[in-house]
């Protein structure tokens, strides 16, 4: 009886996950995303950008600063900016993203 050598190999998989994105523009936030998987149990996704929600706490601020696609390439008062950037508030953030959730996805109710 001859035995044979273990092969590892890759199997393409054509697996059927589908999502759906809804996409918005916060006046806080910026740009945000919820990504909702259609199986159970969801893993819901929601993303927001730092930079696009630093930006628009400098415009309101009225401090000048300059974008290139998602990097600063300018702020006018750097110590400000800092200052704003470490004033993110993690469970104000937290609380937003649930409104986010509560709207675009009302199954995580059922499930607490």
């Amino acid at each position: 009886m001859t035995s044979r050598p273990a092969r590892t190999f890759l199997k393409p998989n054509d697996g059927k996950c589908l999502h759906y994105c809804f996409y918005c523009i916060d006046e806080e936030l910026g740009v945000c995303y919820e990504r909702m998987p259609t199986w159970l149990f969801c893993r819901l996704q929601i993303y927001f950008n730092g930079h696009s929600w630093l930006a628009s706490a400098l415009q309101k601020r009225k401090i000048g600063y300059r974008l290139m696609d998602n990097a600063f390439i300018h702020i006018s008062d750097l110590t400000r900016a800092r200052q704003i950037a470490d004033g993110l508030q993690i469970e104000r953030r937290h609380r937003r993203l649930d409104a986010f959730a509560r709207r675009f996805s009302p199954i995580h109710l059922c499930f607490g």
